[in-house]
C-alpha cells in the first residue's frame, strides 16, 4: 500500500531553508496536537531518506508555542519536555523564555 501524497516534501523544503522554526500547538490531552505529532514523527522518514537531514536542521532556532485554557503552564510541561528531547537529538536551538 502506498502512502497518499501530501505536502510533507514541500514543508520539509521550507523547513530546511528556514533559520527559525515555530511550532505551535494547543494542548490535547496533555500532549501536542495529532497533526504536529504526525509531522514530527515523519522526521524519522527524513532521517532514512535524506542522508544529511540531521546535519541540515542542526543549529536552526526553534520557538515552541503551546496554548491551553486549564493551567497550561503546568499541563503543557510534557510538550515542552518532549520538544526539548527532540531539539537535543537534532541539534536544534530551542528558545525558551520565562514562561517555560
Amino acid at each position: 500500500m502506498h502512502a497518499k501524497p501530501d505536502d510533507y516534501p514541500k514543508l520539509m523544503t521550507k523547513l530546511m531553508m528556514a533559520d527559525l522554526i515555530v511550532f505551535a500547538t494547543p494542548i490535547y490531552w496533555y500532549g501536542m496536537s495529532g497533526i504536529l505529532k504526525n509531522f514530527v514523527d515523519r522526521w524519522s522518514e527524513s532521517l532514512a531518506t535524506h542522508q544529511h537531514f540531521k546535519e541540515q536542521v542542526a543549529g536552526k532556532q526553534v520557538i515552541l508555542l503551546v496554548v491551553g485554557s486549564d493551567n497550561p503552564r503546568m499541563k503543557g510541561r510534557p510538550i515542552v519536555s518532549e520538544f526539548g528531547y527532540i531539539c537535543d537529538f537534532f541539534g536544534l536551538a530551542i528558545n525558551c523564555d520565562r514562561h517555560c
